[in-house]
């Protein structure tokens, strides 16, 4: 708990770690080497029982920024939603597979349309962050 208190509080991410600087430069290397490969870079930001929307937070400006299509766990199972989690802090089984689709249905529409989006699957309702329409090569996603 020591250890996390240093980079992390009850408000999110402190501003004086290193976790900010390190986790946005790990985000941004990997997306230009995704592309560079000419794939499509996808990343899902998992949040943890009692994090809130911390993580979104810390990098949702930067994927923004970079175009990265990205989704956010706190908006399909909030953290602070008890009844997500199983008791060792992992998601149920469903929350799992509603994670797995929605991912799974933007490569798809990537593939098939050479565009990248990410928006509501099903039932689910605005559920995730977007960025604008990218257009990738299709099928290399």
């Amino acid at each position: 708990r020591r250890q996390l208190a240093r980079v992390h509080d009850a408000n999110g991410y402190r501003s004086d770690s290193t976790v900010g600087p390190v986790a946005r430069a790990i985000i941004r290397s990997f997306a230009e080497t995704v592309r560079a490969d000419g794939r499509l870079p996808i990343v899902i930001l998992f949040h943890e029982k009692g994090f809130d929307d911390h993580l979104y937070a810390l990098l949702a400006p930067t994927l923004r920024e970079h175009n990265i299509p990205f989704l956010s766990t706190h908006e399909l199972a909030p953290a602070s939603d008890h009844d997500s989690f199983m008791p060792d802090g992992h998601f149920t089984a469903e929350v799992d597979e509603r994670i797995a689709r929605l991912a799974l249905t933007a490569a798809r529409r990537a593939r098939r349309t050479g565009v990248a989006t990410l928006r509501s699957v099903g039932r689910i309702r605005q559920p995730i962050s977007c960025s604008p329409g990218l257009r990738y090569p299709p099928g290399r996603v």
